[in-house]
């Protein structure tokens, strides 16, 4: 890693563990995240797709291949450039489809080396990925909400019409 990109791998290290999420889980939040869709420069200030293969089936590629395989296929081949909303963001490109983009926070999870041995390993495990995954972002989605399956009963009758 290169001692300039600390200050941005601690930042985001201390945001997760301030929400309660471990590295592990916090590479899963991460890659679960950004293997849909696509940046909208006039939304975020960054652009184009993070991952280009059909990132409705992910979970079909369990020996290979989607947005895990970007880290350890390619991720040598990367380069940095400015959005012209002077946003800081990577690139690499698999053949001559378009690039696939990628954020600062992505790049943390090869810069240091605790969150990438986790991405190594789920590179190479993908059903423990898309079974860890899903219970990070069940904890995400429910965090600061009491037990959503419980029945709160009202106070007042409903009215009929």
């Amino acid at each position: 890693m290169a001692q300039k990109e600390k200050p941005t791998i601690d930042s985001m290290r201390g945001t997760f563990t301030r929400l309660g999420f471990n590295d592990k889980e916090t590479v899963c939040l991460i890659i679960l995240g950004h293997q849909y869709g696509r940046c909208h420069a006039e939304t975020s200030g960054f652009e184009g797709p993070w991952y280009a293969f059909d990132p409705a089936h992910w979970n079909v590629y369990t020996n290979g291949l989607g947005y895990l395989s970007t880290y350890t296929f390619a991720i040598d081949n990367y380069r940095e450039r400015i959005t012209k909303q002077g946003k800081r963001q990577y690139e690499m490109s698999f053949g001559g489809g378009e690039p696939f983009m990628m954020l600062p926070v992505d790049m943390c999870l090869f810069w240091d080396e605790a969150y990438y041995q986790h991405v190594l390993f789920y590179d190479r495990h993908r059903r423990d990925f898309a079974k860890d995954a899903a219970k990070a972002w069940k904890r995400l989605i429910e965090l600061g909400c009491p037990p959503l399956t419980e029945e709160v009963p009202r106070k007042e009758p409903i009215d009929k019409y």
